[in-house]
């Protein structure tokens, strides 16, 4: 599946939708060799592993009925690869006493062992004291495997 492709070097290129593309091109190598490329992204969507051809068919067609020769990439594909996840950190409910002006709790550690980095805070204010307001800060930190 074709999810996008970027302007070509020479002439327009459109999506016609996710597994075609219409590139075109007013006039090319009309007073010398020339050369154009365009790229676009796919994302694989069978369940299938291996190498697998990107352009499962090219037609081209010009006025003066040129034979152009494209390459045929491809892509190796691994279906095998299996991402687990972290679970998810145990809530931490707290409460602030009758109009308490402020509150300070350390919610513990959280350990991300994943490549990936994304903290997500779930916050419900309630019973907010009439004519106060209410602000929330967030201090985050990391520690190092030497402890800093």
């Amino acid at each position: 599946m074709i999810i996008s492709l970027t302007p070509p070097t020479k002439g327009t290129a459109e999506m016609i939708d996710s597994n075609n593309i219409q590139w075109k091109i007013d006039e090319l190598g009309v007073t010398a060799n020339e050369g154009a490329s365009l790229e676009f992204y796919i994302k694989h969507i069978a369940q299938t592993s291996g190498e697998k051809e990107v352009n499962q068919s090219i037609t081209y067609s010009d006025d003066e009925g040129n034979a152009v020769t494209f390459p045929s990439p491809s892509v190796l594909v691994e279906c095998g690869v299996v991402v687990n996840p972290e679970p998810c950190p145990i809530p931490v409910e707290l409460s602030i006493g009758g109009c308490q002006d402020s509150m300070v709790i350390d919610m513990g550690s959280t350990y991300l062992e994943s490549l990936g980095r994304i903290l997500q805070l779930d916050v419900t204010v309630k019973n907010v004291c009439p004519g106060k307001r209410v602000a929330l800060a967030v201090i985050l930190t990391e520690v190092d495997s030497n402890g800093s």
